[in-house]
């Protein structure tokens, strides 16, 4: 009773395409994807060297373009890393083949997600060549496999480290300091002074980011000496500290 499908990692855009073509109606037949051959399953492990360790674009289109999902899926990709590969290395000590086939097929959806190319082609030769009770190949894929998944999770450490510090330097909103310092500003603009708008201590991130587009658009009516357009947004992001 299945119409079609979506293979993961899932690809928003992929997904909207498949839901209109259903929901309108244009029941067209669905080409069904060849089988991927013995041989260029077992080229996966050479491959992974041209493949990135993270492709970060292709994960935030993925998500829409929303960084703060892809960073909340990262640390839960880290805090699953460990457990995962764990499992999988138990399965294939034991010689548990359906297990190790299980295990890789998680850790190929898993990278997948959050665009861990390396990891995603090894976890899939992996799990091919369980799957074909090729043990040779899960024993030196595994060593391969843990160390992309080292490297994969030391450049997402990096990146939520990155994001954290750049959290913390974002400015806190202090309605009264605010105030006093766009009233000065508000002289300087209607005496026509020249405004050095990196000395003037209010411009910069904030932690609430409608304040920071508000105030990032009036130093860019500053800069561009555009005296009207300044006053009103001045007088814009007063009326919203009261």
């Amino acid at each position: 009773g299945m119409s079609d499908y979506v293979t993961k990692p899932i690809n928003l855009a992929t997904l909207k395409t498949a839901l209109i073509k259903w929901m309108d109606g244009k029941m067209s037949s669905v080409p069904v994807a060849p089988h991927v051959s013995d041989a260029r399953e077992a080229k996966i492990e050479e491959e992974t060297r041209e493949l990135k360790v993270w492709d970060e674009a292709d994960a935030l289109k993925r998500l829409g373009g929303k960084k703060e999902l892809l960073h909340k899926i990262m640390q839960s990709f880290l805090e699953e890393s460990a457990r995962m590969m764990g499992a999988l290395h138990e399965a294939i000590t034991a010689g548990d083949l359906p297990n190790a086939q299980l295990h890789s097929h998680s850790i190929k959806g898993a990278s997948g997600n959050v665009s861990g190319q390396q990891v995603n082609a090894l976890a899939k030769m992996i799990e091919f060549a369980a799957k074909n009770g090729d043990k040779s190949v899960i024993k030196e894929g595994y060593k391969t496999l843990n160390n992309a998944m080292e490297e994969l999770c030391a450049v997402f450490k990096k990146e939520l480290a990155q994001n954290t510090q750049s959290e913390k330097r974002k400015k806190r909103l202090d309605p009264l300091q605010i105030a006093i310092k766009l009233q000065n500003l508000k002289k300087e603009i209607q005496a026509g002074t020249f405004i050095d708008t990196d000395a003037v201590g209010i411009f910069g991130e904030y932690a609430d980011e409608a304040f920071t587009a508000r105030i990032s658009a009036l130093k860019g009516h500053i800069e561009r000496f555009d005296t009207v357009q300044a006053l009103e947004e001045l007088e814009t992001i007063m009326a919203g500290l009261e």
